[in-house]
């Protein structure tokens, strides 16, 4: 499991959204209780973007933006990091080193 934490913009925007809410996804497919499909996000997207763009974007902001570290921004974006053996020993998931992370992306500017 991946925990996510949320900045404050993003918690306001799916507060926002709760009226709508028809199911228990956020973006809700057109089926009764299923996400929106594999395909939907690519059809959203303006010309020439990709959802892997929009974390490639997040990755390179965080690299050349922020001073958080590299463990942090992979794992923000649910990458591994690092060998077998210090994967073994990493129990925690940097939660709240990623929250500040997230707090940092969604600030304007």
């Amino acid at each position: 499991m991946h925990r996510m934490p949320l900045c404050d913009r993003a918690v306001a925007i799916i507060e926002e959204r709760a009226a709508y809410r028809c199911n228990d996804f956020m973006f809700p497919g057109r089926l009764r209780n299923q996400a929106i499909g594999e395909n939907v996000m690519s059809l959203l997207c303006p010309d020439g973007a990709t959802v892997h763009g929009f974390r490639s974007s997040f990755r390179d902001w965080a690299g050349n933006e922020t001073n958080f570290p590299r463990e942090v921004a992979e794992r923000a974006l649910a990458h591994a990091t690092g060998s077998a053996v210090e994967a073994a020993y990493r129990r925690s998931d940097a939660l709240e080193k990623r929250r500040s992370l997230m707090t940092a992306w969604g600030e304007p500017g």
